[in-house]
C-alpha cells in the first residue's frame, strides 16, 4: 500500500520522508537544498521564519550528526490499512 492509495495526510507524508532521509543518511543534504533555494524559501516561508534566517545552518549541522548513525525506520508505520 502506498501513501497515496491510503489517502494519507501531508504531515504523515512529511514524517515518512524524514524517516526515509534518516535511513539514507541524507536528511541534512535535503534540508540544505531546501534552505539554499531562494525561490522555494521566498515562495513558501514567511520573512520572519527560521528557514529564511542564517540560523538554518545550525539545524543542518545537527542533522549532519545523525548521518553517522544507521537508521532502519519503517516509512509506512503510519499507514493504516482500512480494508480490515
Amino acid at each position: 500500500m502506498t501513501h497515496d492509495s491510503a489517502k494519507t495526510q501531508m504531515d504523515v507524508k512529511l514524517r515518512s520522508l524524514i524517516c526515509y532521509g534518516l535511513n539514507e543518511q541524507c536528511l541534512h543534504l535535503w534540508f540544505e537544498s531546501l534552505c539554499s533555494s531562494e525561490d522555494i524559501v521566498n515562495k513558501w516561508f514567511y520573512p520572519w521564519s527560521f528557514i529564511r534566517s542564517p540560523g538554518w545552518v545550525q539545524i543542518k549541522c545537527e542533522l549532519r550528526v545523525l548521518a553517522s548513525f544507521a537508521f532502519s525506520l519503517n516509512i509506512d508505520w503510519e499507514i493504516v490499512d482500512k480494508k480490515g
